[in-house]
């Protein structure tokens, strides 16, 4: 026996109408609640209903929940999301997206792992736990971000933090779930106070100068904070806070 759902399916299918909430989720990788939820909120448009049982589906709405699904992974709120897809800011800003990744990648300046690895010897495994800790890339190819970390790596291990003192390049890759938080915090910083604001270009610029300055914020503040930690340390060891003056205490004389 046929279901309803099976029926309406088989009638969108002869006559074009639309797809039904069933071929909508199975194309669209989502639920059947994500889809309600998204109409209700106007993020997809409402079905044509030619009877109380049956709705048929703007096939359009594959592509537009694809185009959600995307711009959620910057973390924008649904209701920024609306705005974009209305005005066609969705596609503008994916072309910004593109702009400010060009222009990083003209700047790159890639070489072949086999070269890295003779300047830098860390052997096939070590590198191989680095690509595992997703440090660097199994590309043939490295781009000079990558071959940094092999440098600084390399540099580590020839200091003596290596495996005879208890270090693995498996350990390094609490760098790499730090950061990911990090930059996920920063790119919703950034989508919440620009993204709709300024046209693509100067999203471009603005992009492009909040990498360069939060890299050099990072460098400087792990620094700094290093050298609190020490002082912190050596003030507690001597029973002194940092910064405390030493000398001879004067007392008001009373009269």
């Amino acid at each position: 026996m046929r279901t309803a759902e099976s029926r309406v399916e088989r009638t969108s299918e002869g006559i074009g109408r639309g797809l039904t909430i069933r071929q909508i989720v199975r194309q669209a990788g989502v639920t059947s609640a994500t889809v309600h939820h998204y109409i209700a909120l106007g993020l997809l448009p409402t079905p044509e209903r030619p009877h109380r049982r049956m709705a048929f589906y703007d096939p359009s709405c594959v592509e537009r929940i694809a185009q959600i699904k995307a711009l959620q992974k910057r973390f924008l709120p649904l209701s920024v999301i609306k705005k974009l897809l209305h005005n066609g800011g969705a596609t503008r800003l994916r072309e910004a997206d593109a702009r400010l990744l060009e222009e990083m990648d003209l700047v790159d300046v890639p070489e072949t792992r086999e070269e890295v690895l003779r300047r830098y010897p860390l052997g096939e495994q070590t590198f191989d736990q680095l690509v595992k800790q997703g440090l660097v890339s199994a590309a043939a190819m490295l781009s000079a971000d990558e071959v940094a970390i092999v440098a600084a790596v390399h540099a580590m291990r020839e200091a003596g933090l290596d495996e005879r003192m208890g270090f693995s390049a498996e350990q390094l890759g609490f760098y790499r779930r730090i950061l990911d938080e990090l930059i996920d915090a920063e790119f919703a910083t950034f989508n919440e106070k620009v993204l709709g604001r300024v046209a693509p270009e100067e999203e471009v610029r603005l992009a492009t100068a909040s990498i360069g300055a939060s890299t050099n914020l990072m460098t400087a503040l792990h620094r700094r904070i290093v050298r609190e930690r020490l002082a912190a340390i050596l003030g507690a060891g001597s029973g002194s806070s940092r910064g405390q003056t030493h000398g001879p205490s004067r007392t008001r004389k009373r009269t």
